[in-house]
């Protein structure tokens, strides 16, 4: 009984294998399996994908408000998903993020692409530890704004560094400050289904 106790805790201990970024594009970033990857310093880190169908309608209202803005007139987008480099060694995928058009029609696809503003959508079983590395880490690499959309307690919280936040809820505007200054949004019209 104890060397299969033994066993079971050595297998949950054992270390993952690092792969390349070059791995991670041809293999990881592209997969269509319902899952998101993203590249953290060798390793794959897999999630279910956030925007799912019980969540459409969030994203939905985003990219409504978000049309009607100048930005999105000059040909600026908010993208699901996309790749984000956030160092040398490390690419996110946040469910949203804001691109300006030259961003978007960069000639060099090896351009590390970073946003001014992300957008992550919580869900129950996100773990905080990995939330605040995250969130650390786009600031870190430039990122000037990320909002933390809690559906299930229809809060926002809206961080301009690490440590500075804003919680929004019900008539509360949420902004998305010198990032995008023209995209601003009740927190009551995120969550209206």
């Amino acid at each position: 009984m104890m060397k299969i106790a033994a066993a079971t805790m050595e297998k949950a201990v054992l270390k993952p294998t690092k792969v390349s970024i070059n791995t991670f594009f041809s293999k990881y970033a592209t997969a269509k399996d319902g899952f998101k990857y993203e590249y953290n310093n060798g390793i794959i880190e897999k999630t279910p994908r956030m925007i799912t169908k019980k969540q459409w309608y969030i994203v939905n209202n985003l990219e409504r408000h978000f049309a009607q803005t100048e930005s999105y007139q000059q040909g600026n987008a908010l993208f699901n998903e996309p790749e984000i480099w956030t160092s040398e060694a490390q690419v996110r995928a946040p469910d949203l993020a804001y691109l300006t058009k030259k961003q978007i029609r960069k000639e060099n696809a090896e351009e590390k692409t970073i946003s001014p503003f992300v957008i992550e959508v919580i869900s129950q079983t996100d773990r905080m530890y990995k939330v605040t590395e995250k969130l650390r880490e786009y600031f870190k690499a430039g990122v000037e704004v990320v909002w933390l959309i809690l559906p299930e307690s229809e809060e926002v919280y809206v961080y301009t560094s690490p440590l500075e936040v804003t919680i929004c809820q019900g008539e509360r505007k949420c902004f998305a400050g010198k990032a995008l200054l023209d995209f601003d949004i009740l927190a009551s019209d995120i969550f209206k289904k």
